[in-house]
């Protein structure tokens, strides 16, 4: 199945909202012959190679029995979940290093930036920031551990507080905004930093294509957010005010997770992946956001 004049990558999580707009990066490339796992059904995609099995029953190996690769890119987890920890631990991380071979060149994990805790302000999260998880974070912990001794070779993307664009929890929160089910906070100093699905797409791609050979890059746009210009703009989107809530308040609705995510402060620096790739994230959330509520999609830039 192998092509020769093409590179091999395996894209495991290959219909999420993040797997899905890798499958897609890496197809448009060229560059690539891809392979995506799911238990979602067939890519879409013309010319990328479906593979239908539960990551969590089985082994890449046993799936995946004649194929070398030379990349391998896991995005099967991007959120943080309770389950986490049995379903996607470090069984899981160890699956995907036996699938490895020789070919193999690259391993790229999905992280996100909850793993850093809710950093002292005005700090920035960057690459050097001590890991001081969130609670509902700790159970990355020991597979952030584990991939730093691993002799494998891990690179670790660090996704920002949202990931938006036409499908994923951002189309989730437009929905309940409609339906009338979604609260803001009342706190404007809280921050998130945000990055379209697509751009973050081409991230991957960056760092596979540069080289790159940093444990750890930290992917978000320039501009950080404030969560309730953030909530607002999707009211003003859709038409509908969104209420808000204090802190107090919240904490009589939410889950213990959803209200730490909530209030955590959580600017991004992403000035190392730019520097060393030359990354630059074509959309920006004040400018394009909105689009994506209206129509579900970026309409075609002119």
């Amino acid at each position: 199945m192998n092509t020769p004049d093409k590179q091999n990558i395996l894209v495991l999580g290959g219909s999420g909202t993040v797997g899905s707009a890798v499958v897609e990066a890496f197809s448009a490339a060229g560059d690539f012959e891809v392979h995506a796992v799911s238990r979602q059904g067939q890519s879409e995609i013309p010319g990328v190679v479906s593979h239908c099995f539960d990551l969590h029953a089985s082994s890449i190996v046993s799936n995946l029995p004649a194929i070398e690769f030379d990349y391998i890119v896991d995005c099967a987890q991007p959120r943080y979940h309770a389950e986490d920890a049995a379903d996607f631990g470090i069984d899981h991380i160890r699956k995907i290093e036996a699938a490895c071979s020789a070919r193999t060149k690259k391993l790229i994990y999905t992280s996100g930036v909850w793993v850093y805790g809710d950093q002292a302000r005005p700090n920035r999260i960057s690459e050097q920031s001590p890991l001081a998880p969130l609670e509902f974070a700790k159970a990355r912990m020991p597979i952030l551990e584990y991939l730093q001794e691993s002799s494998y070779p891990w690179i670790q993307l660090c996704l920002p507080s949202i990931v938006y664009g036409s499908v994923g929890p951002f189309q989730e929160m437009v929905r309940k905004a409609r339906e009338s089910d979604l609260v803001s906070i009342y706190d404007e100093a809280v921050l998130w930093s945000v990055v379209e699905r697509c751009d973050l797409a081409q991230a991957y791609l960056s760092v596979i294509n540069e080289r790159l050979n940093q444990p750890v890059y930290c992917i978000a746009e320039p501009d950080t957010v404030s969560v309730v210009a953030f909530f607002d703009a999707i009211g003003q989107a859709v038409k509908k005010p969104i209420p808000r809530k204090t802190r107090e308040a919240l904490s009589e609705s939410l889950s213990k997770g959803d209200h730490e995510v909530t209030f955590a402060s959580q600017p991004v620096d992403s000035e190392l992946i730019r520097r060393q790739a030359g990354w630059k994230p074509k959309h920006r959330y004040s400018k394009d956001f909105w689009k994506f509520v209206n129509n579900g999609d970026l309409e075609e830039e002119t």
